[in-house]
């Protein structure tokens, strides 16, 4: 696996692009906070990014199947450049969302079809496979907030707009360079998308509902973890910039060490187990955090974002492992289809329920959603997946 020149290139190239994510996602809800003076609106920055990225999940999924991974992935990370230069030019906040909406557009291949072509790729240790580059992903994300502090002093928060742009244009050069076409078994140019439509359309009407309400919650989760509670720990709180970059470098730490530890011990004792355990894990943490302040609190989301990182891979493999190769574009399609509904609606849902109820009340409800759908997913009869 390590010696193989595409696996390498696609690692290396998310590690540049999430670095920069990792230093915009950090800063960007205390810009929206400075133009509007409230921060209110902080939710719709993962709902900017989230419109596109659902829009655009099954049909790049299913254009991947038909074409191959690779000119869809070095374009999402052109776009993503291309997102960078907006964020460094826009003085509204209307600019800045749309930045969001173009940066959503542009990560879908990078979330959804580099799962897919490791699956093929990589067909007895797909979950390892996935856990590394996830693994990988997240740790550039723990890397970013750190090195922002740095480029934010010598080159003022601007710059760091600029970094992540030439980041994302350093990777897109990396993929060009390793990465071969990605197209899996038994594509033809000509595959018919009208199947590719009713997989989808399969896939989510059948068995596999409850788990897929579960990676919507995923998504909502996630979202939050980078909008709704950075807010929450800013104004009720009181937390510095430099606790906050503590804040999301944990988080992105907590998750990448699951995806190591999740993709073999999946692989070996099963999916089941440890997306169960990782929503009673979530659940937990999300509950309790708000009771605490500063250090306490951050170590208790980053249990929480454990939990999530768990759920995230062996979710992930399970539904891979339920389409054949053919349509394993289409299938990471919906997961993200369905992560990306809950990371649009989760942030604003929180929001809403913070402002009507009181601060920490939308962290306790959804804890109760979470570990609800955990009751449901262990009664649930999940079969073993189909080998293709």
């Amino acid at each position: 696996m390590f010696r193989d020149r595409t696996f390498l290139g696609l690692n290396i190239a998310v590690f540049f692009m999430m670095v920069g994510v990792g230093m915009v996602v950090a800063i960007l809800p205390e810009k929206i906070m400075e133009q509007t003076g409230s921060g209110e609106t902080a939710g719709f920055l993962a709902s900017a990014f989230a419109v596109s990225y659902i829009l655009f999940q099954i049909p790049m999924g299913i254009l991947a199947d038909r074409i191959g991974v690779k000119p869809l992935l070095v374009g999402g990370y052109c776009v993503c450049c291309g997102a960078g230069i907006l964020y460094y030019t826009a003085h509204t906040p209307g600019l800045i969302f749309m930045g969001r909406f173009i940066q959503g557009i542009g990560e879908v291949p990078v979330w959804a079809l580099v799962p897919a072509l490791l699956a093929v790729k990589f067909p007895g240790m797909r979950a390892r496979a996935m856990g590394i580059y996830t693994a990988v992903f997240h740790m550039g994300l723990a890397t970013g907030p750190v090195l922002g502090l740095v480029f934010r002093k010598a080159l003022g928060e601007s710059g760091i707009f600029l970094v992540y742009a030439g980041l994302c244009l350093a990777g897109a050069l990396v993929l060009q360079a390793t990465v071969t076409s990605g197209k899996t078994k038994g594509q033809v140019e000509k595959f018919p998308m009208m199947k590719n439509i009713r997989t989808a359309f399969r896939i989510i009407f059948s068995k596999h509902l409850i788990p897929l309400t579960g990676i919507s919650l995923h998504g909502m989760g996630y979202g939050a973890f980078i909008t709704v509670i950075p807010v929450f720990l800013m104004h009720h709180r009181h937390f510095s910039p430099s606790a906050m970059g503590v804040f999301f470098t944990l988080f992105y730490l907590s998750v990448c060490v699951s995806q190591f530890c999740t993709g073999p011990l999946s692989d070996a004792f099963g999916r089941k187990k440890f997306m169960v355990a990782g929503l009673w894990i979530s659940a937990a943490g999300l509950a309790v955090f708000p009771s605490f302040d500063q250090g306490a609190a951050i170590a208790i989301l980053g249990w929480a974002s454990l939990g999530f990182g768990i759920f995230y891979l062996s979710s992930l493999a399970y539904l891979n492992e339920a389409v054949p190769d053919s349509e394993k574009g289409t299938v990471s399609g919906v997961y993200f289809l369905f992560w990306g509904m809950g990371y649009f609606g989760g942030p604003l849902i929180i929001s809403l329920i913070e402002k009507e109820y009181g601060a920490g009340h939308g962290f306790y409800i959804f804890s109760a959603l979470i570990a609800g759908l955990a009751v449901l997913l262990t009664v649930d009869k999940i079969k073993r997946p189909v080998k293709y």
